[in-house]
């Protein structure tokens, strides 16, 4: 069973930590600022608003403030995937993507559901700087 174990700090100390656990063992953790709990969260988006003149939507994220989303030509009411690129700041709503990325240790994928090259890329990851595990892992992609 897999579940996601949340820790709060206070008021004070405005992060909250998570892990998540697969029959209780931990396989991911990570550390979020609370006013920033959008970063690359993949969620379904409603389409609200479209811009033709610069082919970018505005979708209702159950937020006061829209989200933008650019290099998108979907009609109002369409529901689709996508991901967080920033979070809100001053007057803006958080800006989503269509593609989606899931980093992983050592590899990125890239699902392109929406733009011209649609499709499913693999990166290695850049933090990797032994060149012969780089190659063996390209081999697997």
């Amino acid at each position: 069973m897999r579940r996601v174990l949340l820790k709060t700090r206070g008021e004070q100390n405005n992060t909250v930590r998570f892990v998540v656990t697969e029959d209780n063992e931990p396989v991911f953790h990570g550390v979020f600022e609370k006013n920033n709990i959008y970063s690359e969260t993949i969620c379904s988006v409603r389409v609200k608003d479209r811009l033709t003149s610069r082919d970018a939507v505005f979708c209702d994220i159950g937020q006061s403030r829209n989200a933008f989303v650019r290099d998108c030509k979907f009609l109002p009411g369409k529901i689709f995937l996508a991901q967080a690129e920033s979070a809100e700041h001053d007057n803006k709503g958080v800006r989503f993507t269509t593609d989606i990325m899931l980093r992983g240790k050592y590899v990125v994928v890239i699902i392109q559901q929406y733009s011209a090259k649609v499709g499913l890329n693999a990166r290695v990851s850049r933090k990797i700087k032994d060149t012969e595990v780089k190659n063996r892992i390209h081999k697997f992609i």
